[in-house]
């Protein structure tokens, strides 16, 4: 539950939004209330106006097949992240080959340092860059 103050001119006036989420199958039903409206708005036909153009709108845009297929595709390829990412990036097999690449294109020099965004053993941070190659050439 949410508390939102829909104005700051109107210093009393309080709403409140509460999320649901229900199984449904094997989907998941997300139901929005929105309660206490009260006066901020004329009546009926333009509070439904005001949802339609701007809450409703906007859901359905974001949830379009292209915004939602990029999203999913920033989510998985582009920036992986949450626990997904951490369960595909964990065996680096399949990325070796890439990063193989990476480094080639990179042409490290001997003062450079490769940093990993995970804790490697000490040994690694300090391996020259003919060593960094062959270990991940395999």
């Amino acid at each position: 539950m949410l508390e939102w103050r829909p104005a700051q001119w109107e210093q009393g006036e309080v709403t409140e939004i509460a999320f649901s989420f229900e199984a449904v199958d094997s989907k998941t039903r997300v139901m929005v209330e929105h309660r206490g409206w009260g006066g901020l708005l004329g009546g009926a036909d333009e509070l439904l106006g005001w949802f339609a153009g701007e809450v409703a709108a906007s859901v359905l845009r974001v949830a379009s097949p292209s915004a939602f297929g990029d999203w999913f595709t920033d989510r998985r390829a582009r920036r992986p992240s949450g626990e997904q990412a951490r369960v595909g990036y964990r065996e680096p097999l399949f990325h070796r080959p890439n990063f193989a690449v990476l480094l080639e294109l990179l042409a490290l020099q001997s003062e450079d340092v490769l940093l990993r965004p995970t804790p490697v053993p000490r040994r690694d941070v300090h391996m020259r860059h003919d060593e960094r190659r062959s270990r991940f050439s395999d």
